[in-house]
């Protein structure tokens, strides 16, 4: 095969897939989803465990389920403008597309654990001590590439105004959302000392409502944008 016929093949694949991950044709339009869905499951890692530990044990496997799901939508929501974004402003959209991608496969990994725990507990009937150190870890790592992720993306959005300021000024604040907070407890255990836990959740909040409302946003600008464009094949 020629180097030509290489660079051919490259560029149909980049076509048809973000990132070489994730079908183009199936997750372009799918991004307003996935960042209204998103921001729900966000803040309901935060409030639904509380409610549910009346009732049930180990709210905790909730907890978890429903963060890595809510970062995994906002991952795919990212992934979702990516290829729009990417003739804009091509350095910053590809970081923040693989910061967020780095998030996506943490979110996964944490899926994986939680139903790893849900087929030893209620299946299995073995209940052994969570890896806490490693749930830990994989959160970390997490919430990095979902701050990261939405910050860069956010930031070239709000630059390029592709596809719509707005979107990119709420991504800016969700990735910002969690990596303040983030920052402040990382210092803080360092220096052996504990941050206040609402630190966490308002933060948490913040990006949850930001991520949602950006999806909002998302929602009404490809509305517009398919009417011109129907109105446009009527002319």
């Amino acid at each position: 095969m020629t180097y030509l016929e290489d660079a051919t093949t490259a560029a149909v694949v980049e076509h048809e897939f973000v990132l070489g991950l994730v079908p183009r044709d199936w997750i372009e339009g799918r991004g307003d989803a996935a960042f209204t869905f998103a921001g729900p499951a966000i803040v309901g890692s935060s409030v639904v465990p509380p409610l549910l530990s009346v009732v049930v044990d180990r709210t905790w496997i909730v907890g978890l389920a429903l963060i890595g799901l809510g970062v995994l939508a906002t991952v795919l929501g990212v992934l979702a403008l990516f290829p729009r974004l990417r003739r804009a402003a091509p350095r910053v959209s590809v970081a923040g597309a693989l910061s967020a991608t780095v998030g996506g496969f943490a979110a996964l990994t944490l899926l994986a654990l939680v139903a790893v725990a849900v087929v030893s507990i209620y299946g299995l009937e073995i209940d052994p001590p969570p890896p806490t150190a490693f749930f830990r870890s994989v959160m970390v790592v997490m919430s990095a590439g979902f701050g990261f992720g939405t910050l860069l993306s956010g930031v070239a959005i709000a630059r390029t105004g592709v596809p719509s300021r707005s979107v990119g000024r709420l991504l800016t604040v969700a990735g910002l959302s969690v990596l303040i907070p983030g920052s402040i407890v990382v210092v803080t255990t360092i220096l052996e000392g504990s941050s206040p836990s609402w630190v966490l959740f308002l933060g948490i909040a913040l990006a949850a409502l930001t991520v949602y409302l950006a999806g909002r946003r998302l929602r009404t600008v490809n509305a517009v944008a398919d009417d011109d464009s129907t109105a446009g094949d009527h002319d």
